[in-house]
């Protein structure tokens, strides 16, 4: 699932569990096929600058498990080099006025995360919502999507956009509540995408 960043600045192997084999210091945490396991916990905290290393490792993986499908290769590596540059990110994680959470298990590894902007009293703008994709499925998306409105109760309704091509993105947000309020047409990279704005009124 997720959308793509509009509210922000752009610019020899060892055997694991489950039979998965890494490079020698790559963590099971590190491969996106690999299952982090049951999950017991999910914490839901603010981001901070320590986190922003492990933070553009889930954007990484997820941006390659979304939009490879209908992204190039070259255009994905462009876009998490750039939008999710670890300056950039801990920049945003810094700025009190982006709200910045993750969702971690019981261990510290982040599952996924939320980025969101405050557009007018009453409008709040998902920018972010990304949950790695061993870990979708579990209830991530939607703890952090509900703790953000918990936080942001006073808002009126919630925006955010996703790619036309991420079903699962659309599938989630409509189970959330979100409805279609418009189509845009916009280019990375080159690229041509379709894009759904989408909005949940709380009132």
């Amino acid at each position: 699932m997720g959308s793509l960043t509009r509210a922000f600045s752009r610019p020899a192997s060892t055997r694991c569990a489950h039979g998965y084999r890494l490079k020698p210091g790559v963590t099971a945490k590190d491969n996106p096929d690999h299952p982090i396991g049951a999950i017991k916990m999910v914490v839901i905290e603010p981001a901070k600058a320590s986190d922003v290393q492990e933070i553009k490792q889930v954007l990484s993986q997820t941006w390659i498990n979304t939009y490879g499908p209908f992204l190039s290769h070259t255009t994905i590596q462009k876009v998490t080099d750039v939008w999710h540059a670890p300056e950039l990110l801990e920049a945003q994680v810094k700025n009190s006025d982006i709200f910045f959470r993750l969702a971690k298990d019981e261990s510290g590894i982040i599952l996924g995360l939320i980025t969101a902007q405050q557009y007018d009293e009453d409008t709040l703008i998902v920018a972010r919502l990304y949950v790695r994709p061993q870990s979708q499925r579990q209830g991530i998306g939607s703890k952090l999507l509900n703790d953000t409105m918990s936080i942001y109760s006073h808002a009126k309704k919630f925006q955010l956009a996703v790619e036309a091509q991420n079903e699962k993105g659309i599938s989630f947000y409509r189970k959330q509540g979100f409805d279609e309020v418009g189509r845009s047409v916009e280019k990375i990279e080159g690229e041509t995408l379709e894009v759904i704005h989408m909005e949940k009124n709380l009132t």
